[in-house]
């Protein structure tokens, strides 16, 4: 659900716009070769640790997101491998014969 979500067309040009926004909003962006500031270097009355939680939360919030769906794709992947795995056969090499040391 949640990778259907971020590959979605609303996903990519509403919802991950506007956390991109709010992030660059306190922190600055760099648009047409220029930068500008964001809250942090313009902040008069806003206090500093407020302004700090909101980038923070809208950066963790984004990149759980991104490790949810990477953790379900190598959970995935995992449990295919065992599958295969569990379906190979059991070779124990030391009860096998080896044929040069057999004859002598």
């Amino acid at each position: 659900m949640v990778e259907e979500m971020l590959n979605s067309e609303v996903w990519k040009t509403i919802g991950e716009v506007l956390i991109d926004e709010g992030i660059a909003s306190v922190a600055g962006r760099k648009t047409n070769g220029r930068w500008h500031h964001g809250s942090f270097t313009r902040a008069n009355n806003e206090p500093l640790p407020y302004l700090q939680g909101y980038q923070r939360a809208l950066m963790d919030f984004s990149n759980r997101l991104i490790d949810f769906v990477k953790a379900k794709d190598d959970l995935d992947k995992k449990k295919k491998e065992s599958e295969l795995e569990r379906h190979q056969p059991f070779i124990n090499p030391f009860l096998e014969e080896d044929d040069d040391y057999s004859e002598k």
